[in-house]
């Protein structure tokens, strides 16, 4: 909000996603047995959600 100060009343829960980082344990255990593999999304670079969704798109249109 700009640096503006907000108020929440009546809430129960709060979700901070902070300090994201890649995780991707599964294509090391898939190239092992040969299985092809294309990292996507923020298994491969934390970003925004549009990212993920083009690099999903364009694996999709590879196959």
């Amino acid at each position: 909000m700009k640096g503006k100060k907000i108020i929440l009343e009546d809430v129960d829960t709060v979700v901070v996603a902070a300090g994201s980082r890649p995780v991707n344990t599964l294509e090391p255990e898939l190239n092992e047995i040969g299985v092809p593999v294309k990292v996507i999304g923020d298994s491969k670079k934390v970003r925004n959600g549009l990212a993920a969704i083009y690099e999903g798109y364009m694996a999709g249109y590879e196959i």
